[in-house]
């Protein structure tokens, strides 16, 4: 395969993965008659270190150039108009980042995981930026917020206060960021994006905002050193894989405004020793405690009417729970693995299903 990307003298688009994943390829020079990148033109192309843009381009269509490593600096044309999804996610080799003054629309994820940029300017009349469009880029030296919404942390660690001005955290605003041992919020924040502190390796505490409804997906993901959360009265739904993989949580506080635990919300918690499920809950969602390993305990409160299936799959010493509702469902392998669990307070039908599962 060439080095140097051969693209007719008239051509107005580069079309749908041209140059997918072509590893030898390094230069791109565009004739000014191209005025649309599409789809994944040129993603993967790991070894490309150099792109002249046509002047006349208008539009990067999505993960047009995601995952091009060897990128460490692009130049946009004045007549850019859209950045799709994806564009230049895990353009990891770039450092810096201007964004021309025509542009009024970056897609969701389109620098997500840029960890080495450092700087970020985006113009002043921008109309939309999708989430987490700058999740990830760990490496900024100063906060990338826009509209009040903090696109990204790019500060000092240590214990964080996010400034006043932020109003909603993106998704993906922290994630991966070394460092940051402790966050506090104060209460004008009413929204905090999904992965929004994902893989946070040193965080250990973090007080939450006393507005936000919902603790979203994979909000403290991998968060191995998280041993202390304060949820506020507001939350209503701990969502899917919340706190997956939060291994230093030993106990958590629902509030009683909560009503749903959503899949996976606490996998693989595996210091997770006691939480009280609030009497408001009527569902717990498929592998919700997955091998929390040191979960001893759980009463489930009578509106509960559905533990799903793997709830509690691998809870090796789990001895005791309390099922209130009697008529409530267990879904399959709810109990699989629970090989310890010697005080059933159930149904006599619910503690039939129960001592099957747990041989299985």
């Amino acid at each position: 395969m060439a080095k140097n990307a051969e693209i007719p003298a008239n051509a107005v688009k580069i079309r749908n993965y041209d140059f997918l994943e072509n590893k030898t390829l390094q230069t791109v020079r565009m004739p000014d008659s191209v005025t649309v990148i599409e789809l994944g033109a040129f993603s993967g192309c790991t070894g490309l270190t150099s792109i002249q843009f046509s002047a006349n381009l208008t539009i990067i269509e999505e993960n047009a150039f995601s995952n091009c490593t060897g990128l460490t600096s692009i130049e946009l044309p004045p007549n850019m108009e859209k950045i799709g999804i994806h564009a230049f996610q895990g353009c990891t080799g770039l450092t810096s980042l201007r964004i021309p003054p025509g542009v009024m629309e970056i897609g969701g994820g389109a620098f997500f995981g840029c960890t080495g940029l450092q700087s970020i300017i985006l113009p002043a009349d921008i109309m939309k930026i999708g989430p987490g469009a700058f999740g990830g880029c760990s490496g900024l030296r100063t906060p990338l917020i826009w509209k009040s919404i903090l696109l990204a942390w790019g500060a000092s660690g240590g214990d964080v206060v996010v400034p006043t001005e932020v109003t909603k955290i993106d998704h993906g605003a922290f994630s991966g960021y070394h460092g940051v041992t402790s966050i506090a919020m104060h209460d004008n924040i009413t929204e905090i994006g999904s992965f929004a502190f994902d893989e946070c390796a040193d965080l250990k505490s973090i007080v939450l905002p006393a507005k936000i409804t919902k603790i979203n997906v994979g909000t403290f993901w991998d968060c191995k050193k998280l041993n202390s959360v304060r949820i506020p009265s507001s939350v209503t739904e701990i969502g899917e894989r919340a706190f997956f993989g939060c291994s230093a949580l030993k106990s958590i506080e629902l509030p009683a405004s909560v009503t749903k635990i959503r899949p996976n919300a606490f996998e693989e918690c595996t210091e997770l020793v006691s939480i009280e499920i609030p009497p408001s809950m009527t569902r717990i969602g498929m592998g919700a405690f997955v091998h929390c390993t040191g979960l001893k305990s759980i009463r489930l409160p009578q509106k509960v009417v559905t533990i799903d299936d793997g709830t509690f799959f691998g809870c090796t010493s789990l001895t005791s729970i309390v099922i209130q509702n009697s008529a409530a469902e267990i879904g399959r392998s709810a109990f699989s693995g629970c090989k310890n669990l010697k005080d059933i307070q159930a149904s006599p039908e619910q503690k039939e299903t129960i001592l099957s599962q747990m041989q299985t």
